[in-house]
């Protein structure tokens, strides 16, 4: 098994064909006291789309740990290509942010 960070499905397995998942290399966690990163008002920041399952947990994580007043957030369009529902949403009060559409 490669020690290093994998690259393909090649690297994380063993001699034998087992596959042997190499750890993460994002294990930093927020938490008091923490250099790195310190759990602050506003300097973290949520860009979701809807259409990522991955997205929707972290959503639902943040509402279910009350960080909604603490975390930025701006929901983007689902897709990658030109849109024409700018002006739609101008009208509604959406506000975009990076291309995307946020919470008013």
């Amino acid at each position: 098994m490669a020690t290093n960070k994998a690259r393909t499905a090649l690297d994380e397995s063993s001699k034998d064909g087992a596959f042997q998942r190499v750890d993460a290399v994002h294990r930093n966690v927020i938490e008091p006291g923490s250099d790195t990163y310190p759990p602050e008002k506003d300097r973290y920041h949520l860009y979701i789309s809807y259409a990522c399952p991955w997205a929707n947990r972290c959503l639902a994580t943040m509402y279910l740990k009350g960080l909604e007043d603490i975390i930025g957030l701006s929901i983007v369009h689902p897709t990658w290509q030109v849109i024409t529902w700018a002006r739609e949403d101008r009208q509604a009060g959406v506000k975009h942010v990076a291309g995307g559409a946020g919470r008013p």
